[in-house]
C-alpha cells in the first residue's frame, strides 16, 4: 500500500501507514514484542490488558514504550466484581474435576479472585497516559471518558449495535469498533440479549457511522481495521 493511498481523521491522528488496527487478544498472545512491531509497522498495536493485573499492565506498557515510540492502545473488559456462589463454583468444579484427574492434577480449589479488579485496572490505565484506551463487555462512565481524556488518551469502545454505538458517543468515546457477527473472541454485546444483535460487519459499519458521526473500526476477525469515518468526525481534532 502506497503511503497516502487512503486518509481518515483517525489514520492521520496515529500516523498510521496501514489501515490496521492489531486487535488485542487475551491469553498472552499479544506480547509487547508484538504489539510494537504492529505499530512500527505503520498500524496500530494494541494491548490485551483484561486479564493482567495492574502492575502487569505497567510492566507491559513499559516494555512497549521501550521498542517503540509510535502510539499503540491497551484494551480492558469493563466488568463488573465477580461473585459467584458456593453452589456455582462447585458445579464448575465438579465438571472439570475428571479431565484434571484423567491428567494427573489434583482437584480444582476455589479462587480467591475470578476476574481482575476494573477500577484498579483503570486506575493504572489513566495513570499510563496510553495514547488509545479500548474497552468491551460494558460502557464506561462520561466521568470516566473524561479522566482518560484528561491523561491523554483517545477512547474507543465495542459496539455491536446502533444502540451501544450511540451509548458510547454520548459518554464522550472518540471511536467505535463494530464487532460483527463474524468477529471471533467474546461478544461485547452490553445492551439487550447478544442473539439479537449478531449483524454482519458490512452493515454494522454504516449503520454506526450514520448514527454516531464517529470514526469506526471494523471487527471482523482478529485484526480491526479502519473501515470508515465521519466527515465531521470530533476525532479529526488535534491530538490531546
Amino acid at each position: 500500500m502506497n503511503e497516502g493511498s487512503f486518509v481518515t481523521p483517525f489514520a492521520e491522528r496515529f500516523q498510521m501507514r496501514v489501515p490496521v488496527v492489531q486487535a488485542p487478544m487475551a491469553g498472552g498472545a499479544t506480547t509487547p514484542a508484538l504489539v510494537a512491531a504492529v505499530s512500527n509497522a505503520g498500524g496500530l498495536g494494541f494491548l490485551a490488558g483484561a486479564a493482567l493485573a495492574p502492575e502487569k499492565i505497567a510492566s507491559e506498557v513499559a516494555a512497549i514504550r521501550a521498542l517503540t515510540d509510535r502510539p499503540f492502545g491497551v484494551n480492558l473488559f469493563v466488568l463488573d466484581p465477580v461473585s459467584p456462589d458456593q453452589a456455582t463454583v462447585r458445579r464448575a468444579l465438579d465438571a472439570i474435576d475428571p479431565l484434571r484427574a484423567d491428567l494427573g492434577l489434583p482437584p480444582g480449589q476455589p479462587l480467591a479472585r475470578y476476574a481482575p479488579d476494573f477500577r484498579a485496572q483503570l486506575e493504572v490505565l489513566i495513570e499510563l497516559h496510553v495514547p488509545v484506551a479500548g474497552f468491551t463487555f460494558g460502557l464506561l462512565s462520561a466521568a470516566d471518558v473524561e479522566r482518560l481524556h484528561a491523561s491523554g488518551s483517545y477512547v474507543v469502545g465495542t459496539a455491536t449495535h446502533v444502540a451501544e454505538g450511540i451509548a458510547w458517543r454520548d459518554a464522550g468515546a472518540d471511536a467505535v469498533v463494530a464487532q460483527g457477527a463474524e468477529a471471533g473472541a467474546h461478544r461485547g454485546t452490553f445492551i439487550g440479549a447478544f442473539e439479537d444483535a449478531l449483524i454482519g460487519t458490512m452493515a454494522l459499519v454504516p449503520q454506526l457511522v450514520d448514527a454516531t458521526g464517529l470514526p469506526v473500526l471494523a471487527r471482523p476477525a482478529a485484526s480491526w481495521t479502519v473501515a470508515a469515518s465521519s466527515r465531521h468526525s470530533p476525532s479529526a481534532r488535534k491530538p490531546r
